[in-house]
């Protein structure tokens, strides 16, 4: 392979250099160069490998009995013997009382000092699973804010048994591990896709492994130590005694390691990446929204999710539409003797395919004890990229007594499709079926006791609800009727194939009033969103490029390291390859990345399509 001699030519590219620039940000079409200072993630360490420390902490948890805060002390294995960092337990369940070794499910966070330990932004480390005499136990995950991440066993407070460890530079193991190491057989495949499938021992290769450098080049080796053993290497299915790769000049690609700590239920939309033989596959990280988009999960807006609504003015599920982006990191890995300029690189696509699914949640709104009380209405917002048609609601009320059999309602659409906002009314139905208008209007409902099971018994003798008395009951003081509502609706793909969604919306109790309810009411607002841009994909299309203006110098022996944001104008499967230009004329090409981008919609909060609903 032809090396870079001679300064003129290197001379003559730096004068180049002068007529671009990186930028450190994520400004439109331009590139982010990372600093040493950005890349020193790679020397991290596994986690619970070795060493560690026992730590005795004392923690303030409510106790129900007591009615008040109490401080519970502790012992925990803390692998990563961080005096520095405070440590908080988490649990599934109910905190142990007494002193004593932490056991049971739940969360571990290590956290910085210097910050309040229940602010996001302290955590620095977490573990998820079980712990047994104050250790990691069974099944566990674990995560930092470097970007390794764990799943799989463990044992004693140490990886052991199968799993899966993805290190903040894009490689990843999968297989067998021991006491916190690699160990057994396993699969390790580093960010530019050279792939060793084979044994290990104490974190390092030993013994017979196969290699393969590209999908055509493969070898097979015998390892001790993690030393390659001279002269052992074949290439696959024996045809050669030897084989030499002349490789001086690898590119990588991996999804930046910081979208590891974003959390889960977070206000962020993050990412996850998973490496095959192949490629590089990368998707939102967060189940709850892919299972809510996909119609596997109710849509519902839970308690912490309104919160984030409320605050980022209609978004789903209450994400920011600021950080959609995906930030990618690609590397050119110079084991050459000589500085190597690049002039360029590019995204080639092989192709882009619209993803098009209706995004629905929903949320009640102008129930009982709201200042704009009305019977109740459920909203549906669709952030997807299709309408949503020909919606149909079922609501199922069921009563107290094993005699009464449900009672079915099947609502219809006074509209064939919703593109944006659906507003279901529930005062017609509650009204067809009886409900006084007054007790809808004002929220409240009086009673001559304050005794609610007093007052239950006198809204039953007076039928005060019509044909949904029986199914009435006081959750408090709240008057409510227990309930499911689920919708289906048609949608069209990408291929104009029409697909059928049944998702739930609600399953509880369904609040009508509130005893002797007076409300208080005043005014309020929202804050406003910024947003970033990032190289734009297409949403449909394929065989097209995206270039990448940058330039660089990199010196032998040192890894050059960009990182770009990537967005499209919808949700998308992106299938692409990076492509870095070098000086000479060659062009270097990364494994293929598989990219579900998942770009819900901005929609208009007004543009409500109605239901004039009447039950069947």
């Amino acid at each position: 392979m032809s090396r870079w001699q001679g300064r003129t030519t290197v001379a003559a590219f730096v004068s180049m250099l002068s007529l671009l620039h990186f930028v450190g940000g994520t400004n439109a079409q331009q590139v982010e160069k990372l600093s040493e200072a950005d890349t020193n993630y790679r020397s991290g360490s596994l986690p619970f490998g070795g060493g560690g420390a026992w730590r005795s902490r004392t923690q303030l948890v409510w106790n129900d009995r007591e009615q008040s805060l109490v401080r519970i002390p502790f012992r925990v294995w803390d692998p990563k013997n961080s005096e520095n960092l405070s440590l908080t337990w988490v649990p599934a369940a109910k905190f142990p009382e007494g002193a004593g070794l932490l056991r049971g499910a739940g969360t571990l966070r290590w956290s910085s000092r210097d910050r309040p330990s229940y602010e996001d932004q302290s955590a620095v480390a977490e573990f998820r699973g079980t712990m047994s005499d104050g250790m990691a136990e069974g099944f566990g995950s674990y995560v930092d804010r470097t970007g390794l991440i764990f799943s799989g066993y463990w044992r004693r407070g140490r990886m052991d048994g199968l799993g899966r460890i993805t290190l903040p530079n894009g490689d990843q193991y999968t297989g067998s591990f021991k006491e916190g190491n690699l160990d057994g057989h396993g699969q390790y495949i580093k960010a530019n896709g050279e792939l060793f499938a084979g044994n290990f021992k104490s974190g390092e290769k030993d013994g017979m492994g196969r290699v393969q450098v590209s999908p055509s080049l493969s070898y097979e080796a015998v390892w001790r130590e993690g030393q390659e053993i001279p002269y052992s290497r074949v290439a696959s299915g024996g045809k050669d005694a030897s084989i030499t790769i002349e490789d001086d000049i690898r590119i990588g690609v991996l999804l930046d390691p910081k979208q590891a700590f974003v959390e889960e239920n977070g206000p962020d939309i993050a990412y996850k990446a998973e490496r095959t033989a192949t490629g590089i596959n990368i998707k939102p990280s967060n189940k709850r929204m892919m299972d809510v988009w996909q119609g596997r999960e109710s849509i519902a807006l839970r308690g912490e999710e309104m919160g984030m609504f409320e605050k980022s003015k209609h978004t789903f599920l209450g994400k920011k539409l600021s950080d959609k982006n995906v930030p990618i990191i690609f590397e050119l890995e110079n084991n050459s003797g000589s500085a190597i300029p690049v002039v360029g690189a590019y995204l080639q696509v092989a192709s882009s395919k619209r993803l098009p699914q209706p995004a629905v949640h929903s949320y009640l709104e102008n129930e009982p004890g709201s200042c704009e009380s009305g019977g109740g209405n459920f909203v549906f917002e669709n952030f997807g990229w299709a309408s949503a048609e020909t919606p149909k609601f079922s609501l199922v009320f069921e009563g107290q007594q094993e005699e009464l059999p449900p009672k079915l309602l099947t609502l219809s659409a006074d509209r064939d499709t919703f593109l944006d906002v659906i507003d279901l009314d529930m005062a017609p139905i509650l009204q067809e079926q009886g409900v006084p208008q007054e007790i809808l209007e004002e929220g409240s409902v009086s009673c001559p006791s304050d005794d609610m099971e007093l007052c239950l018994a006198d809204i039953r003798k007076k039928n005060r609800l019509g044909a949904l008395t029986p199914f009435a009951r006081f959750d408090g003081s709240t008057l409510v009727l227990p309930m499911t509502g689920t919708l289906t609706y048609n949608w069209k793909d990408a291929d104009s194939t029409t697909k059928t969604t049944t998702v739930e919306f609600f399953s509880g109790d369904f609040p009508i009033a509130i005893y002797n309810f007076q409300p208080e009411c005043g005014e309020g607002g929202v804050p406003s969103e910024l947003y970033s841009k990032a190289f734009q994909l297409r949403a449909e299309g394929s065989n097209y490029r995206v270039d990448i203006p940058m330039a660089d110098i990199i010196p032998p022996n040192v890894t050059g390291r960009w990182r770009i944001q990537l967005t499209a104008p919808e949700t998308s499967l992106q299938d692409f390859t990076i492509v870095i230009l070098l000086a000479d004329g060659r062009m270097v090409k990364s494994q293929a990345v598989n990219l579900l981008l998942f770009e819900p919609k901005e929609i208009d909060p007004l543009n409500i399509a109605g239901i004039d609903a009447q039950p069947e």
